[in-house]
């Protein structure tokens, strides 16, 4: 059960912004619940991955609760944000986050989020920093929101999730993060995050540019 009415959620401007963000987080919460029952789950029903560790992904609001996840259970050893959304994440982790991250961003020019969102991520930086943890981040020039999840290979009918899509095809960013993806999980598999030579596309900008 979704902490929220479907419908009511849907119709955002109905719903004052404080309310709107404690429903975000409630999602978020529900979601990181999930995850780790669905570790839990897979690993008993597939003793050949019982032992495995986990690697944590997902997109927006997924991408945020991603990473809430993988830094408070022991199993996750790294998470891919997809133009994830920050405000699950709660603020002892924006601190205090000990797990290898990668991230990917839509075009900052298209300003899909609000800047509370970027000043959320710096913090994950910062934090990152201070404990040397690797967090890498790549931003895709004209790609938008949509363009991270498999809802942009949906275009021209994308339009119908209330998202527009970026000039680029979605198709080509999916290249770009599976490949980094990747590279990702095999060096914090390995122990070699201190290692990584990451492929460049010509398509990766720099925030703000």
């Amino acid at each position: 059960e979704i902490p929220f009415d479907p419908k009511e959620f849907a119709e955002g401007e109905n719903l004052p912004d404080p309310e709107y963000d404690q429903r975000i987080r409630e999602l978020g919460q529900r979601w990181v619940q999930d995850l780790a029952v669905v570790t839990s789950y897979v690993q008993q029903e597939f003793p050949e991955l019982a032992n495995k560790q986990v690697i944590s992904g997902g997109h927006s609001t997924g991408g945020g609760s991603a990473i809430e996840f993988c830094n408070k259970d022991a199993r996750c050893i790294g998470a891919i944000g997809l133009d994830a959304w920050m405000l699950p994440i709660a603020e002892e982790t924006l601190d205090e986050l000990n797990k290898p991250l990668l991230s990917f961003f839509g075009d900052s020019r298209l300003e899909y989020f609000e800047p509370i969102n970027r000043e959320r991520f710096v913090r994950l930086q910062q934090a990152s920093n201070k404990k040397q943890v690797l967090n890498k981040e790549f931003v895709i020039a004209n790609a938008n929101h949509i363009d991270f999840c498999d809802a942009g290979l949906l275009s021209p009918y994308s339009y119908l999730f209330g998202q527009d899509k970026g000039k680029i095809k979605t198709q080509r960013v999916m290249q770009i993060i599976n490949q980094h993806s990747i590279t990702f999980a095999e060096a914090i598999r390995n122990n070699a995050a201190d290692k990584i030579t990451w492929q460049h596309f010509p398509e990766e900008m720099n925030w703000g540019e």
